[in-house]
């Protein structure tokens, strides 16, 4: 089974990635070199310390230089960079002490996400301290919270 979020449609040349190598080597590209602007070599210029290599390794990396090698490419920052930059905002601006609906607003997500994003916060902090007390870690402020 596939790990990778079902995203429909990769932009740019990650499509094509995509489309060569596989939803595996595009996120991979997209997390490698997100934001970049690159050079893909041909398959004869290919060597195994290249980036591309290292992120979707040998066999995936000369599909993708015999296809699309020799040019460089803006790689896009992919899928997985809004939804990093989407948790960050949700969880500064409930910091902050923002109300939900305005947390939403902030981030650009239905009130839903930033319930789910609150939820899993307090669960982690609740197992954070499960394991404190279990460790006999007990930091407690001077007015005793």
């Amino acid at each position: 089974m596939d790990s990778c979020p079902r995203i429909e449609i990769l932009p740019g040349i990650l499509a094509t990635v995509d489309a060569i190598a596989g939803r595996q080597a595009a996120l991979a590209v997209a997390a490698a070199k997100g934001g970049v602007n690159v050079y893909i070599p041909t398959p004869a210029r290919l060597k195994s310390d290249h980036w591309l290599v290292q992120a979707v390794g040998l066999d995936a990396a000369r599909k993708i230089a015999a296809a699309e090698g020799g040019l460089r490419y803006d790689i896009p920052c992919g899928p997985l960079a809004r939804r990093d930059a989407v948790s960050r905002t949700i969880e500064r601006a409930l910091s902050e002490g923002k109300s939900m609906h305005e947390v939403a607003r902030l981030a650009g997500v239905h009130v839903r996400t930033v319930r789910r994003h609150k939820s899993r916060i307090r669960a982690e902090i609740a197992e954070q301290k499960r394991r404190d007390v279990g460790a006999g870690n007990f930091n407690v402020s001077r007015d005793g919270r």
